[in-house]
């Protein structure tokens, strides 16, 4: 049953508010994704390099979708895939984000119903 007290209040109004804002947050959280272009290039030796790194939800450390390509077939090990990985992922921030906007929605829907 539809509490219909809840909304007659000043305060009532604000969950609609509220359940809008939280539904919109994880919707943009989960659905987010991003694309980082890196261009390297060495005069000694001659390198020309470049990497494409493809990120999206959870933003994981070891969730990035990377190509790196090159115009030298040597090129060093620090310059290769696993030497432009990124040094901390941001997973736990994205999962507690997540997390407190799923309780505050089922808390919105338990204040109204």
């Amino acid at each position: 049953e539809l509490h219909k007290d809840v909304f007659l209040q000043p305060k009532g109004m604000i969950k609609f508010v509220q359940l809008f804002l939280v539904i919109c947050t994880f919707a943009l959280t989960t659905s987010s994704s991003g694309t980082t272009q890196m261009a390297l290039t060495l005069s000694s030796p001659v390198y020309d390099i470049s990497a494409t790194v493809h990120t999206s939800y959870p933003f994981g450390k070891y969730n990035y979708e990377q190509k790196v390509t090159s115009s030298n077939s040597s090129i060093p090990e620090e310059l290769t895939q696993e030497g432009l990985l990124f040094t901390d992922g941001f997973e736990a921030e994205s999962k507690f984000f997540v997390f407190v906007g799923v309780i505050s929605f089922l808390y919105v829907l338990g204040v109204i119903i």
